[in-house]
């Protein structure tokens, strides 16, 4: 209920109002957020690299409703591209596509993402398109189907919840298109997601397998350590080379975990967002935290 509560005010201007504007909500937020500048990002993928962890940067930022705002996410992230070859890190970027205009029009968007795979190739940094919600889905993955035939160095993500996702990981795994497999932390009805705790993972664990066992290199995404030991037991179990695939957690959570998971072998990336639209991805953190976010809301109005 706590999750679904603070979930549902990602987008809640008056939420964003009150939270962003007080000290202990912005200070909180640095826990999962990175900075608000592309220097604050490459500072912290350093010292994360300096740990052997690999990084996704996130420019922070979803639903624009102009062409100048896409335009300056697709600078962004351009400007990010370079930032990683310069400092040689073993990062790369995830970008949402409707901060790149989705919203605004299909073929703008496919234009903003284009620019930023152009100077990916040319730096040869890869590049995962994450997912949003269900509206969006079907879309994203046309889009980077008809992309990743220009750019191979193309991925996106699955979400464990939706009912389609099984369907949709075959789809993807047909053309060797690199997958992310997450949970979903969006709010979807239950005609289309599952609902209880134990379908969603069961549904993740299924996807884990699949692509592990599929050759395609892929992401499991996920901080639950049942969900962690079931894929590091499958992938040595099928002596996946570790070179296929590797485990994400998000910046500022579970860090001891990253640091064992790195310390036995296995690759870890770090998802890393950055930007000063931090507020609806911070509600979807504190959703998945119910210890930050009683404590947030004991102390806000203090």
């Amino acid at each position: 209920m706590l999750g679904y509560f603070f979930r549902s005010l990602a987008d809640n201007r008056v939420a964003r109002a009150i939270v962003a504007g007080n000290p202990l909500g912005r200070k909180l937020s640095k826990r999962f957020v990175a900075g608000e500048t592309l220097d604050q990002a490459i500072s912290a993928s350093r010292q994360l690299a300096g740990q052997r962890m690999k990084i996704a940067l996130a420019f922070l930022g979803e639903h624009v409703e102009e062409e100048a705002a896409a335009r300056e996410a697709t600078d962004m992230y351009i400007a990010a591209a370079r930032a990683v070859r310069s400092a040689g890190l073993p990062a790369y970027l995830s970008p949402k596509l409707t901060q790149l205009g989705l919203d605004i029009d299909e073929e703008f968007c496919r234009g903003q993402l284009r620019l930023i795979l152009e100077v990916c190739a040319e730096e040869d940094v890869f590049l995962r398109v994450d997912m949003e919600g269900s509206p969006y889905t079907e879309t994203t993955l046309k889009i980077i189907e008809d992309l990743h035939a220009h750019f191979p160095k193309l991925g996106t993500v699955l979400q464990a919840y939706l009912k389609r996702t099984k369907d949709d990981l075959e789809r993807l795994l047909g053309q060797e298109i690199p997958v992310r497999i997450v949970k979903g932390a969006y709010n979807e009805l239950a005609a289309i997601a599952y609902q209880s705790q134990d379908e969603v993972e069961a549904s993740y664990r299924s996807l884990v397998e699949r692509c592990l066992g599929s050759g395609v290199p892929c992401a499991v995404a996920t901080h639950n350590d049942g969900l962690i030991a079931h894929a590091r037991q499958f992938a040595m179990s099928r002596e996946v080379p570790l070179e296929n695939f590797e485990f994400q957690m998000l910046y500022g959570i579970r860090r001891s975990e990253q640091d064992k998971l790195a310390a036995e072998g296995f690759n870890v990336r770090v998802y890393l967002p950055f930007g000063p639209q931090w507020f609806p991805y911070f509600m979807r953190r504190l959703g998945e935290r119910p210890a930050n976010a009683i404590f947030l809301l004991k102390n806000l109005f203090r």
